[in-house]
């Protein structure tokens, strides 16, 4: 859903293959039962259905618990309305500015959880925040578009998932470089990151400068690269320190935060500064960052 949804989409519906453990036929009807119903409340919510599939039996032997044995495929279908365009991640603007939906910091939150090291209130709170829908984000976005006819509310956008903040960025600075280029204009963007600003669930940082970190970190690490000079010219992306000492632990903490995976994550919306403002007075979306040459 979020994938539609960073494009400006509505979701409408899903169709779902889904393979059950070879366990016993009534046992076998709960978990199917349970599984399309989880998968129903995610939908209804956004007014879409659950409105077909397939369902298989696995040759493996049943793990225990047999829940830990279904596995899901879904196909979620969506629209954008006439009136609409969709969004791309490749259209940044000098002058936007970066918005982020929702905190980040899952990534590690979830691998301390897995050893018992996040306390309960820590992962109660990305649990409540990932199983929100951030369909009613797009429907504002939309109506905001109804009042701005004249120009593009969303300049460009994505979801911060498996790459981390820093490399969902990069992709979105690649694609509005390449467009840019394709169009003989100026490509020299870059990016500003307000560290300090970044939305962060409680007990990420300390979790990070205790040693804490997802198994896809490590991959993620590439794109801190981003940050470095290259040998003809300046980064693409820039970080402001605030009042984080330069080299310290804290500031490390930060930069692994900017590759920690999230799943469910947010949608980074790159938009001009009166959109910008309106939108983070209603207290949903946080100032991290902006455009420049």
């Amino acid at each position: 859903c979020s994938d539609l949804l960073a494009s400006g989409a509505t979701v409408i519906s899903a169709q779902a293959i889904i393979t059950l453990p070879d366990v016993a036929s009534n046992l076998q009807e709960e978990l199917l039962v349970q599984t399309l119903a989880g998968i129903e409340s995610a939908l209804i919510e956004q007014g879409a259905h659950l409105i077909g599939g397939h369902t298989l039996e696995s040759r493996s032997e049943a793990p225990v618990p047999p829940s830990m044995g279904i596995e899901v495929g879904l196909s979620v279908n969506g629209s954008i309305l006439a009136e609409y365009s969709s969004w791309q991640k490749g259209g940044l603007q000098l002058g936007d500015v970066l918005l982020l939906s929702r905190p980040i910091g899952m990534g590690v939150l979830f691998a301390a959880a897995m050893r018992g090291e996040a306390s309960s209130e820590q992962y109660d709170e990305v649990i409540n925040q990932i199983s929100k829908s951030q369909h009613l984000l797009i429907e504002k976005l939309q109506s905001l578009q109804k009042s701005n006819e004249n120009s593009s509310v969303v300049h460009a956008c994505t979801d911060i998932t498996g790459f981390g903040l820093l490399g969902h960025l990069g992709e979105m600075i690649s694609a509005s470089k390449r467009s840019l280029k394709s169009r003989g204009l100026n490509d020299l963007l870059r990016v500003i990151l307000h560290l300090e600003k970044l939305p962060v669930f409680s007990g990420a940082i300390p979790l990070i400068e205790a040693g804490f970190f997802s198994t896809l970190a490590p991959a993620n690490r590439a794109s801190l690269s981003m940050l470095q000079s290259p040998q003809d010219g300046r980064p693409s992306v820039e970080t402001s320190l605030g009042g984080i000492k330069k080299g310290s632990l804290r500031h490390q903490a930060f930069l692994e935060l900017l590759v920690d995976p999230q799943t469910c994550g947010p949608l980074l919306i790159a938009c001009e500064r009166t959109i910008a403002d309106e939108l983070v007075s209603e207290g949903c979306w946080s100032e991290i960052g902006e455009v420049l040459d």
